[in-house]
């Protein structure tokens, strides 16, 4: 789904509540807020080479690719993959000739389920995240979104076994 299209979604975004106690569901700005990640990325112009490095450096498996102040791609291991398995030069070839340029993408309201969704229906596993005004705010993997969620539903479930049980279960 491009970014324009998810700008115009209705907010779909619920809570769950029991026994008077909601649990919101946590949006991609609180998660990116969370983790206090700086934003890495690349230029187009950097070589195979050296994004493969930053790869390593940065313990990251995907890097956006900028121009100035816009994602004109991304630039992931599997793009890597792909491209070292079909001989290229990783010293000539640059990024911005193989980066994927067709982006799933997420508005930073998006709660993290959703999200989760679109990564899964999308067949992706990083999502670059935009804020309301179409600027770039950070990039999320699916891996941390499940723990993420999965902390969020231990939470719940501890709730309402000690609602429904008392303290001590």
């Amino acid at each position: 789904m491009r970014l324009s299209d998810r700008l115009t979604l209705p907010d779909l975004r619920v809570g769950l509540s029991i026994a008077n106690r909601t649990f919101p569901m946590t949006t991609l700005k609180t998660f990116l807020d969370s983790n206090e990640q700086s934003i890495i990325t690349i230029g187009p112009e950097m070589t195979l080479r050296d994004a493969a490095a930053m790869f390593v450096e940065c313990y990251v498996g995907a890097l956006p690719v900028m121009v100035e102040d816009e994602v004109r791609g991304i630039f992931t291991e599997r793009d890597l993959a792909t491209h070292v398995a079909r001989y290229k030069d990783l010293d000539s070839t640059i990024v911005g000739e193989v980066m994927s340029r067709d982006l799933i993408v997420a508005v930073d309201d998006d709660d993290i389920t959703r999200a989760i969704n679109v990564m899964v229906n999308g067949h992706v596993h990083h999502l670059p995240v935009f804020d309301e005004n179409r600027k770039f705010v950070g990039i999320v993997s699916l891996r941390d979104l499940v723990q993420s969620a999965y902390a969020e539903d231990e939470e719940q479930i501890q709730y309402m076994n000690q609602y429904m049980y008392g303290p001590g279960m």
